[in-house]
Formats: C-alpha cells, structure tokens, sequence
C-alpha cells in the first residue's frame, strides 16, 4: 500500500489512518527519520521513536512527601530533611 503526503507551507503533514496505525502511533508520539542508502538513493525509514529508560525519574519523590510549597528553597529543604531523617 502506498501512501502519499503533502507538505503544507508550515511543512507539516498528515498522515493516513492506515499509516498511523499500522505505526501503532498516537497523538503525541515523536517518529524517528533514518537515511538509508539504498542502490545510490537516499531513502528514508520512518519508525516511532522509544521512549528513552529513565530510571532517576522520579527517585526524590519520597522527598516530595507533604510538600505543599514548590519553591526552590522548599525543595532543597525537603532533600535535607530527608537526609538527616
């Protein structure tokens, strides 16, 4: 099945149904643009893009606990509290 796009003056696109879903894409997901040379031509492979591993996100949480000023100052209060505690 080939699909064609075309390119607004804001060079925007919208992609067909079939595409997005065979893609398993949804509102808000980003999609990778990788060159491949392929028989002297430049093509391009469309992929959606993974989600990178974020194993600190979200460790100072337990520092968080009761927290109802977001100030820097509360914040690195709260992260030494928690330190000494």
């Amino acid at each position: 099945m080939a699909a064609t796009l075309k390119l607004t003056s804001k060079r925007q696109v919208t992609f067909p149904a079939a595409v997005c879903e065979g893609l398993g894409l949804e509102a808000g997901d980003e999609l990778e643009l990788i060159p491949r040379l392929e028989n002297g031509e430049t093509v391009w492979i469309l992929r959606k893009r993974q989600s990178p591993e974020r194993p600190w996100f979200g460790c100072l949480k337990e520092y968080a606990v009761n927290a109802t000023d977001h100030s820097m100052e509360a914040v690195r209060e709260n992260i030494c509290n928690g330190r000494r505690s």
